[in-house]
């Protein structure tokens, strides 16, 4: 079974997340960006599903900073209420908040191929 990072401030949305991904994949989570990156190390999961924006570091910088530590080619996907500025994912793939459960489910099976 594959297995997935959901990284997320709010404790609503990653309870959402976990449930939803949950009959399919392992699912993991994280409070903030420091947290993801010193998991991945130790779960090296399949896809990282990451909020854009959370307060002390964003989905963006956190990735970054997890292709420096652990290599390029590192799946992500993102999840964010603000779509003002897509360009700033690099045209990674994203699921616009609040989503329906089996969107999100369809979505990472999507991605995860």
């Amino acid at each position: 079974m594959k297995k997935v990072l959901v990284v997320d401030d709010e404790p609503m949305m990653l309870m959402i997340a976990k449930r939803s991904l949950s009959a399919e994949f392992v699912v993991v989570s994280a409070g903030d960006g420091d947290k993801a990156i010193e998991l991945y190390g130790t779960e090296q999961p399949d896809l990282v599903l990451s909020d854009l924006l959370m307060p002390e570091m964003s989905g963006v910088e956190m990735y970054e900073q997890l292709t420096s530590r652990y290599g390029a080619g590192i799946p992500i996907m993102y999840m964010t209420a603000d779509e003002s500025d897509l360009s700033v994912l690099g045209g990674a793939p994203y699921v616009k908040k609040p989503f329906k459960p089996a969107d999100l489910l369809a979505r990472v099976k999507e991605v995860l191929g």
